[in-house]
């Protein structure tokens, strides 16, 4: 009976050592992750984005793309039907 209480015991010092080492290395990782996100945040206060508004910021951004895009489109077509009564007909 001791024997199997001795590998009892044994297996779970072992298990809780397992532990805390996989607790020391989800640590490091918190606290690399909110190294991070402090820099992430540094960055967007640098361009003058406050980090609790960067939805709104990326939203905006977002609509300005689409915004360009589409007028570059229409710039585009409106060069190739200017260009097109010079053109020869393909066959």
């Amino acid at each position: 009976m001791t024997d199997d209480l001795d590998k009892r015991l044994e297996a779970a010092t072992e298990r809780a050592s397992q532990i805390e080492s996989r607790k020391q290395r989800l640590v490091g990782k918190l606290e690399s992750a909110r190294k991070a996100l402090d820099e992430v945040e540094a960055d967007c206060r640098a361009k003058g984005v406050s980090p609790e508004e960067l939805d709104d910021a990326i939203k905006k951004v977002r609509g300005r793309y689409k915004t360009l895009v589409e007028k570059l489109e229409r710039e585009v077509a409106d060069a190739e039907a200017a260009l097109a009564p010079y053109e020869e007909p393909s066959p």
